[in-house]
């Protein structure tokens, strides 16, 4: 089938919501914080009979800080009742049988896709605890060991899931999820060498959208936009075609990641028609909603800005979609609506250990450019880095040192941000800002324009601000 002709027939079916797949790799709850990419990979649910922490020879993968999660919140039927009718078989059994590790996996298995339906914090710490059941009453188990997998990357737990990994490739070299949580941890610590080359063994025995859209991702923190653009072109495509298979992959997802690498390289309008694309196969498509929000208020309509934030702040409630609708209150007139949505941000760190985990670098950045800057911040910052030492965990503790007052620091700490050449608007900002306070105003102002030509990657804020900082190099 041709990409025209699959495109046409897409524009023809119904809406449908498509049933995650089983084995989810590990997308976090939704920070959409720094990490431009993500992907999942979903078929058609199990049937009752089957084992639902099967590996069935899928990849499914999700890099980090992805804010691609859907809701319950307008979701009836098929996929969402599928997961509770789902969810209470396994508690069922498993209540009857506290060592039946395989109800337990299920059971893991469907609370950490309910928890992307929902972006339900509760749901990724019940995921973890019927896991470690699986996993004490069976610790060998292959398919609990690899949903296992899924859920310490979900909750940003990269250290650990690598080591996992690790140990249960050496057991089963062909488990395919495995390896590519194996390269995707990597990735997100920051250990790019490494990455580079454990993508390359992948890609040596699998093909297809999901690879392509991990390579997508890894070029772009890697210095290389047009190939990160043109792979995350290719597995949109792919996935188009390949539409109307029952296995097909997420194509919501797809068009979403299109949406955010064409969004942070500079062609809004590319973004929006992927992210529109993607909210008509799944409506409630959090991280599309956010990210045609961004494109809005890019394009001046702060109203229907507001609008998209609202509707994706009923589903989930998340700092960067909180503080977006907060900043676009506030300039269009509205501060107690504003104060209000910058209140529920700093309470999102109180929900729980996993929550502040998940979002940690959305609510430092927050407080960074909301006048909380303190040395509490720069010493989360420093965790932060210490756990997951990534392009942009240099970049949060480097603006930390910035909003401080001590740009010296900052710059040396911003390099280590820029060593791999990505070409993210708001690494270009904070660098610009960092190079003007540091005394060198052709490097910053150089800088600082080149975050302004990619200023469909910058929200309001940090736009108004880099612009300026420039009108006054």
């Amino acid at each position: 089938m041709t990409l025209m002709t699959a495109v046409a027939r897409r524009a023809r079916r119904p809406i449908r919501i498509r049933p995650v797949a089983v084995l989810l790799g590990a997308i976090l709850i939704a920070a959409v914080t720094q990490v431009s990419a993500i992907l999942v990979h979903p078929t058609r649910p199990p049937t009752a009979a089957t084992n639902a922490a099967s590996t069935g020879g899928e990849l499914a993968a999700d890099p980090a800080d992805s804010g691609h999660v859907t809701s319950g919140v307008g979701v009836t039927g098929g996929q969402f009742d599928w997961l509770a009718n789902g969810i209470s078989v396994w508690t069922r059994k498993l209540s009857e049988n506290s060592q039946d590790y395989i109800s337990a996996t299920n059971l893991g298995s469907l609370y950490l896709q309910r928890a992307r339906l929902t972006a339900n914090i509760d749901d990724y710490d019940r995921a973890a605890r019927s896991i470690a059941q699986a996993l004490v009453a069976d610790p060998g188990y292959e398919s609990g060991r690899t949903v296992e997998l899924n859920v310490l990357f979900a909750t940003h737990q990269f250290a650990t899931a690598l080591e996992h990994a690790q140990s249960l490739l050496a057991d089963d070299s062909g488990n395919l999820q495995a390896r590519a949580t194996v390269a995707d941890s990597q990735l997100e610590l920051g250990r790019y060498a490494a990455a580079q080359d454990s993508y390359r063994l992948l890609t040596a025995i699998a093909k297809g959208p999901p690879i392509d859209a991990r390579l997508a991702h890894l070029a772009f923190v890697t210095g290389d936009p047009a190939k990160a653009l043109a792979l995350a072109k290719a597995a949109r495509d792919a996935a188009v075609i390949a539409a109307d298979d029952p296995h097909s992959p997420d194509l919501a997802f797809y068009e979403y990641q299109l949406g955010e690498i064409a969004r942070l390289t500079g062609d809004p309008a590319l973004a929006g028609s992927a992210y529109r694309a993607a909210l008509i196969d799944r409506p409630d498509d959090l991280g599309s909603l956010v990210g045609l929000a961004r494109v809005e208020a890019h394009d001046g309509d702060a109203g229907a800005a507001i609008a998209q934030l609202r509707r994706a702040a009923a589903i989930a409630p998340q700092p960067d979609t909180l503080a977006l609708l907060g900043d676009l209150l506030e300039e269009s007139g509205d501060p107690r609506g504003a104060t209000q949505e910058y209140a529920t941000v700093r309470a999102i760190r109180t929900l729980s250990e996993t929550a502040s985990s998940v979002y940690d670098r959305q609510l430092l950045l927050f407080e960074l450019d909301h006048g909380g800057a303190t040395e509490p911040v720069l010493e989360g910052a420093r965790i932060a880095l210490a756990a997951r030492g990534d392009v942009y965990g240099h970049d949060v503790v480097a603006w930390a040192l910035y909003r401080l007052g001590r740009p010296g620091e900052a710059k040396a700490e911003m390099a280590a941000a820029m060593a791999q050449g990505t070409p993210d608007a708001r690494l270009l900002y904070h660098a610009g800002a960092i190079d003007l306070a540091s005394g060198d105003r052709s490097g910053g102002a150089r800088l600082l324009r080149q975050a302004i030509a990619l200023s469909s990657g910058l929200d309001p804020l940090q736009l108004a601000e880099a612009t300026r900082l420039l009108s006054g190099a």
